[in-house]
Parts: structure tokens; C-alpha cells; sequence
């Protein structure tokens, strides 16, 4: 994924020139095929075993971004290289405030742009954007699995993402430390400490969820055992006539 100093001033592309995320497939192809030890040849045999013909040639094309990777490529191609499709499409190695250029005029940070492929949020308008609670609603009832939409929409659900995210910003701070970093120390601090409210929220989410279920279970017990009293009297009645 290429980074942008200015948003939307962009020329007319041709109807096949490579675009911007075109062009970080290409590299991310190139990168993923030599650190896989793999010869333009042996990539070209897996994606044809993945069901996409290509040839020697046509990586070749591909990494020097001479020819565009439809999707049916993308997806023999992400086979072949053993990752997510989106490790092609998206940027992997930069920070996680590295803006990349998705299209010719929208623009995302490398987290905003993967948070949004996995499906986890909606892409902001712009770098540093909120999202409007509507849009994360449609973007989520749009877009998601009938089993990932009732999670999202569960709080147990919502703040176990929140952890995940939580987990994910603490562990960099957590890979060392420094008696002389205090400024570091004192991120690390807070993060941790956000981390384990999250831990305890969901904790006592948890304890709800277990109350709710065994009232829930309760009540099934006592009209099934109801159902069957009513049963037997009627059998009786029926018997005594």
C-alpha cells in the first residue's frame, strides 16, 4: 500500500493501469514469494494447483505491476503464499499510524484500513476520522455473518473486542523496559490499566450472563415439571371416566 501526502489530488486513471492497492499487491507478492524461498516458477505451480492457471511469466507481470490481479488471482495467489488475502492487499510491516493510499481518492492509517478489512469497524472518511455510530451500524449489518452480527451486538461481545484491541496496544509496551523512559513506563502503566478494566467488565458480563442462564434454566425446569402435572391429571380424568 503506497503513502499519500495529499488526499484526492490524483490524475484520471486508465481503464487497466495498476492502481494504488494494485500496486501494493504486486510488492506484497514479490516480498511474500522470496521470503517463501520460492522461484517465480514454484509460485506460478502452487497458484495453478489453487485452481488459477499462471505461468513463470505472469508473476513476473504481476510483481513489476504490468498486470492487474483480479480476484480470482488474489485469492489462488493468497493460497499459493499460505496468508490472508488481505496480507496482499493491506499494509503489514509499517506503523500502525502509516497512511496508505487504498484508492486515487480515499486514504486510511494501516490499523484503520486492517480494522476495517477483518471486519472489526468501519473505514473513517478520512485518516484520524471518527465513525458515526450509523455507519458502524450499517457497516455492520451489511457486512457481517448472522453469528459475528448477534456477538457485536451483545455487550459480552462488545467488550471482548475491546480487550482484544486492548491486549494488542499493551503488548508492544510490555516487549521491554527502561528506568530512564519514563514517559514509556507511564504508557505502559495506562495501558495496562486498560486492559484489566476490560478484563473485569467482561468478567462481570460473564457472572450476568451465567445468572441470566440459570434463571432461564429455572423456569424451563418448573413448566416442564407443570407440563407434565397437567399431563397426569388429564391422563386421570381420562382414566376415572
Amino acid at each position: 500500500m503506497e503513502a499519500t501526502e495529499a488526499q484526492g489530488a490524483s490524475r484520471p486513471r486508465r481503464a487497466n493501469e495498476v492502481g494504488p492497492t494494485g500496486r501494493a499487491v504486486a510488492s506484497r507478492v514479490k516480498d511474500l514469494r522470496e521470503a517463501s524461498r520460492l522461484t517465480t516458477e514454484a509460485l506460478a505451480q502452487r497458484v495453478s494447483d489453487a485452481g488459477q492457471p499462471m505461468r513463470s511469466t505472469t508473476i513476473t507481470k504481476i510483481e513489476q505491476a504490468k498486470r492487474r490481479v483480479d480476484v480470482d488471482d488474489l485469492m489462488a495467489l493468497a493460497i499459493a503464499l499460505n496468508v490472508s488475502p488481505l496480507a496482499l492487499l493491506l499494509p503489514v510491516d509499517e506503523d500502525d499510524k502509516f497512511v496508505a493510499q487504498l484508492t486515487t481518492t480515499r486514504d486510511a492509517t494501516r490499523g484503520d484500513a486492517w480494522r476495517w478489512g477483518t471486519g472489526a469497524r468501519a473505514l473513517p472518511p478520512a485518516p484520524g476520522d471518527p465513525v458515526s455510530p450509523e455507519q458502524q451500524d450499517d457497516f455492520e449489518r451489511m457486512g457481517l455473518p448472522p453469528e459475528e452480527l448477534f456477538g457485536r451486538r451483545n455487550t459480552a461481545g462488545r467488550i471482548a473486542d475491546e480487550l482484544r484491541e486492548d491486549v494488542y496496544r499493551l503488548l508492544p509496551t510490555a516487549g521491554f523496559a527502561s528506568a530512564s523512559m519514563k514517559e514509556h513506563e507511564e504508557l505502559y502503566g495506562r495501558r495496562l490499566a486498560t486492559a484489566r478494566s476490560s478484563i473485569d467488565r467482561l468478567t462481570g458480563e460473564m457472572d450476568r450472563i451465567e445468572t441470566m442462564h440459570a434463571e432461564l434454566l429455572r423456569y424451563a425446569q418448573r413448566r416442564a415439571a407443570e407440563a407434565t402435572g397437567e399431563d397426569r391429571g388429564e391422563h386421570r380424568e381420562a382414566t376415572e371416566r
